[in-house]
């Protein structure tokens, strides 16, 4: 879950960010915030709304980072941050809110076409299959969505998403596996095969 830094690098930062070392501080923010970022992009499938909630997570996590006793457990930390805000958005919301996952990121045949490592086919195809991949995804509930996103994106145990989601290790193993199998439904009746 630790992005390009060890674990000691960032109990480094956060110890100097607790002792008030601005640079230490600063470091810690630009390392978080996209991390942060493409997690809620990946939670909420909303871009205004991830951007929201990163800016709440990090400004709570600049409000609390003087409490946390173990700077080796940053991480969890700050991740239990972000699920609460998560939790408290679709409590209030409603749990089925969605927008196209299309909508993040719309590829077009130039920008597949730029691609200069690609055939030009071979972009094309890529491109209509992550288009395909973001509306199977678009279209599970919140909860699977989010099981699926912290198993493939931030590579957490069951026991991790169980924790973050608020269920056992086994339910989140099973969400997980109908969530897999709704995609590959969705990428079968669409005409993808074998997958």
């Amino acid at each position: 879950m630790v992005p390009c830094e060890s674990k000691t690098d960032f109990g480094i930062l956060v110890e100097g960010a607790q002792t008030g070392d601005r640079a230490s501080l600063d470091r810690l923010v630009s390392l978080v915030e996209p991390k942060l970022r493409a997690h809620f992009l990946r939670m909420t499938l909303d871009v205004d709304l991830a951007a929201d909630f990163t800016q709440e997570t990090l400004l709570r996590m600049l409000r609390g980072l003087g409490r946390l006793q173990n700077a080796e457990s940053f991480w969890p930390w700050l991740f239990r941050i972000a699920g609460n805000l998560l939790n408290d958005h679709y409590r209030r919301n409603g749990r089925n809110v969605t927008t196209r996952f299309s909508a993040i990121e719309p590829q077009n045949l130039d920008d597949c076409l730029r691609d200069e490592s690609l055939r030009p086919e071979t972009g094309v195809f890529r491109c209509e299959m992550r288009a395909m991949v973001r509306n199977a995804i678009s279209t599970l509930k919140e909860k699977p969505r989010r099981v699926l996103a912290m198993r493939c994106y931030e590579n957490m145990s069951y026991e991790q998403i169980g924790t973050h989601v608020g269920c056992s290790d086994l339910a989140a193993r099973t969400t997980f596996s109908r969530a897999k199998k709704s995609i590959e439904h969705y990428l079968k009746s669409h005409g993808i095969k074998g997958v």
